[in-house]
């Protein structure tokens, strides 16, 4: 979708040069022409230079109509953070930089526990309210130069640039902590929301297929060794 845009904003560029070397011939020809012939010059050089005005309008336009779709492309409708594209996006970067830099880093992939009994037996209301909860949390948790990301339903996923496999994995783990103390609040119930996660080091040997597979195994082997109940995960207020 966006590549059309750009052929539009190129075809307004074209046509902004394409006047304005029409306009300083005009330019040039009128200074050189009096009498009528140079009264229809001007007339012809003001035309030309209305029609520049109105193309560097549309011109601005249309970029501002493709940074927003650029960023509906990369972003999470529903949680503001990046979606898969822009995650697969930004791991490819978070990789190169990584073996340019010889620079370390930690991927984690987050998968929420019995989301499916939230949507279940609240509604989807409810599990995307949860969802909006988590995604803050996550992304409070991160400096700027770090991703969060919704790659879908009730997996996230996170990255953490530019630091060692000891740091990453604990700031990983307080955020661990804090999603599965979280209690979100939803009509007449409260929801205790539980995650398991999967935190992995990266660093410039690693390629993506491997290190999204090293991720996606730690997570699910949490999961698998939590008890199938950990608690009631419906509280009703009072």
């Amino acid at each position: 979708m966006s590549n059309q845009y750009e052929i539009s904003a190129l075809d307004n560029i074209d046509l902004m040069d394409n006047v304005g070397v029409i306009a300083d011939r005009l330019v040039a020809t009128c200074n050189s022409t009096s009498g009528a012939d140079g009264a229809s010059l001007r007339g012809l050089l003001e035309q030309a230079l209305i029609v520049a005005a109105e193309a560097q309008q549309q011109l601005t336009a249309q970029s501002e109509r493709i940074a927003v779709l650029e960023t509906l492309s990369y972003r999470d409708e529903l949680t503001g953070l990046f979606n898969r594209r822009g995650f697969n996006e930004r791991l490819c970067h978070a990789l190169a930089i990584s073996q340019r830099l010889d620079s370390t880093g930690v991927l984690a992939f987050i998968d929420l526990d019995n989301f499916k009994a939230i949507n279940d037996s609240l509604g989807h209301q409810a599990g995307d309210e949860v969802l909006r909860h988590v995604a803050s949390l996550l992304f409070e948790g991160v400096r700027t130069i770090d991703v969060a990301a919704r790659l879908g339903g009730d997996e996230f996923a996170m990255i953490l640039v530019h630091t060692t496999a000891h740091n990453g994995c604990q700031r990983i783990k307080s955020l661990e902590l804090a999603v599965n103390h979280l209690i979100v609040d939803f009509d007449n119930a409260q929801i205790p929301v539980r995650a398991s996660f999967g935190a992995v080091p990266f660093d410039r040997s690693d390629d993506i297929a491997s290190l999204i597979a090293r991720a996606d195994a730690e997570m699910y082997n949490q999961k698998r060794a939590k008890p199938p109940v950990l608690r009631p995960w419906l509280h009703r207020m009072v």
